[in-house]
């Protein structure tokens, strides 16, 4: 039930700009078919991403269970939805072919135009952005101007750990980029005094130090993708995207606790993945002010913090987002040089005992809190 490959010789439209629209078109009308499919039963609820309000219309009940957990933290109350549901800043009607029958759309292009990371670049432009995800099977298109998107999925059922736990990401990271904030990947927990962004390379500690300060009491933003902004007269914030977490089964032996909110792998490449809303309601906020970036060091056996240069810190998230997060470009350094010019950057050496890990971190934010207060002063 793949896209249908078509060849662009066989289309006989006038331009590109025809070539995209009429794509969208077609995805929107599979889209409307399996809405109007399921009726009343289509699943609507609304989140807050970024101070942004996002609709999401599911249309198949496998959906409910696979693309929501990971986002319960950010959905509104029933009081609130009322309020702000008539002008969502975006909707994304997702549905299941396998649940309502109806298939994803023909494909504009062929195989060899779908990137790395999954953008169809031939089908992108200011307006439309498209993503197709072989390995998923998962199709996402979003028009900018109708703040209108789509994700259509082969068989929900079937997604691997990285979907579920990250849900929407191709569609929110083209949104959010509209709205001047970007996902980028990095872990980030907080205090009620501000947050810290943890950057750097895969395997550097990211998950397992966010996910351990979570344990111990401390705000969780996300251990994988957050979102940054940088208002002039805010200054830079972290979102939290996703309420949840992923560390190799092996890591159980330092965090026994995490073993009991496992949740079932799908495939035997998949990490132990965790659903946080479920069990960390009250540690999870939507946003919290940036008071460092840091990079989590292993390496030296030792506990504490050193002030790094903002490129050496920085360089490593722009990097990793740019080869992991569809569609992310140049603009991920320039936002991230906009945050560092407001905060300092450090490494963080992690020490030979972890369980002081959470009450440095706390003094830490707490330290460079009482830095910017008096700067500001």
């Amino acid at each position: 039930m793949r896209p249908t490959v078509i060849g662009h010789a066989a289309m006989p439209l006038a331009s590109e700009a025809a070539t995209r629209f009429r794509a969208f078109s077609c995805t929107r009308a599979a889209a409307e078919a399996a809405q109007t499919r399921v009726g009343d039963a289509a699943i609507v609820r609304t989140f807050e991403f970024a101070g942004l309000v996002v609709r999401v219309v599911l249309c198949g009940q496998p959906l409910l269970s696979v693309m929501l957990p990971a986002v319960a933290h950010a959905e509104s109350s029933p009081e609130r939805a009322a309020g702000r549901a008539a002008t969502p800043d975006l909707t994304i009607v997702a549905w299941d072919a396998r649940a309502t029958g109806v298939g994803l759309p023909p494909a504009f292009c062929g195989e060899e135009a779908i990137g790395l990371r999954g953008e169809i670049a031939s089908l992108s432009d200011e307006r439309f952005h498209a993503a197709y995800f072989a390995q998923a099977r998962l199709l996402c298109h979003y028009d900018a101007e109708d703040r209108l998107a789509f994700l259509g999925v082969v068989d929900a059922t079937r997604l691997a750990a990285f979907e579920r736990t990250n849900p929407f990401r191709a569609i929110l990271g083209w949104f959010l980029r509209r709205h001047g904030r970007m996902l980028v990947h990095a872990a980030a927990v907080a205090t009620p005094d501000g947050a810290v962004v943890f950057g750097g390379r895969s395997g550097a500690g990211k998950s397992t130090t966010a996910i351990r300060c979570l344990l111990a009491g401390l705000d969780y933003l996300g251990d994988d993708i957050c979102c940054l902004s940088c208002d002039p007269a805010d200054g830079p914030f972290v979102h939290g995207m996703f309420s949840s977490g992923k560390t190799h089964r092996r890591d159980w032996a330092m965090l026994p606790e995490l073993e009991q909110f496992a949740e079932p792998r799908h495939h035997a490449a998949d990490k132990e993945h965790y659903f946080l809303a479920r069990r960390f309601a009250a540690q999870l906020p939507l946003s919290r002010p940036i008071r460092a970036v840091v990079m989590p060091d292993h390496s030296t056996g030792r506990l504490g913090f050193e002030p790094v240069a903002a490129a050496e810190a920085i360089a490593p998230i722009a990097a990793s987002t740019t080869a992991l997060l569809t569609s992310a470009g140049g603009e991920i350094l320039t936002g991230l040089g906009a945050i560092v010019r407001r905060v300092p950057c450090y490494r963080f050496h992690l020490g030979a005992d972890p369980t002081l890990i959470p009450a440095a971190v706390a003094e830490f934010i707490a330290a460079r809190a009482a830095d910017a207060s008096r700067r500001a002063a």
